[in-house]
């Protein structure tokens, strides 16, 4: 298990699907895919200055679902991979 790999969290009701990785123990957004909107199914966010899941939650609250679900399963990742070390430079 790596510490920074890309990881995806699920809303309970399968619309909204988040891609992120573990920053320490910050979730970075990358993006939000929308099963329900064909015409802006995709929220993708700048490579250069992802998102924390606070920021996500504050620029973009119609996706509280899925950041719940992110939320949860940062808190299990962290304590999956608290012994592990940190990913080298």
């Amino acid at each position: 298990m790596s510490r920074d790999r890309l990881r995806t969290s699920t809303s309970p009701d399968g619309r909204l699907i988040a891609q992120w990785h573990l920053d320490g123990t910050m979730a970075r957004i990358h993006q939000v895919h929308n099963e329900d909107d064909a015409e802006r199914g995709l929220t993708a966010f700048d490579a250069a200055n992802l998102p924390d899941l606070v920021k996500a939650r504050e620029t973009h609250p119609e996706y509280e679902a899925v950041w719940d679900a992110v939320r949860h399963d940062r808190l299990a990742a962290v304590f999956a991979v608290a012994d592990l070390p940190a990913a080298s430079a």
